[in-house]
């Protein structure tokens, strides 16, 4: 897979919401997220999203599944936005 390209999320001073995320173009053939979790530890905002659907691993190829958690952090204080701390892939079930 290719490396994903980086993840638009809005600055905000409270843990993410689903709205608020903006998926690369590749991943929209449509793409399901959904918020897993969010916590507050220590200095640190962390939130768990999955990501699932279809996508496009080169251009003019077929779009394939996918699904993903991405990991995303935030200081508590200040005004820096979300950053990808790390994405897991989830295992493909081959086709039937």
């Amino acid at each position: 897979l290719l490396p994903p390209p980086p993840m638009k999320v809005k600055a905000a001073a409270q843990p993410p919401k689903v709205e608020d995320l903006t998926l690369p173009p590749n991943m929209s053939v449509p793409a399901g997220k959904a918020v897993l979790e969010v916590a507050t530890s220590g200095a640190e905002h962390r939130a768990g999203v999955r990501f699932s659907g279809l996508i496009c691993e080169a251009a003019g190829s077929r779009p394939v599944p996918f699904a993903e958690i991405w990991h995303l952090v935030k200081p508590v204080s200040g005004t820096s936005g979300w950053v990808v701390a790390g994405i897991e892939q989830l295992p493909r079930h081959p086709s039937r």
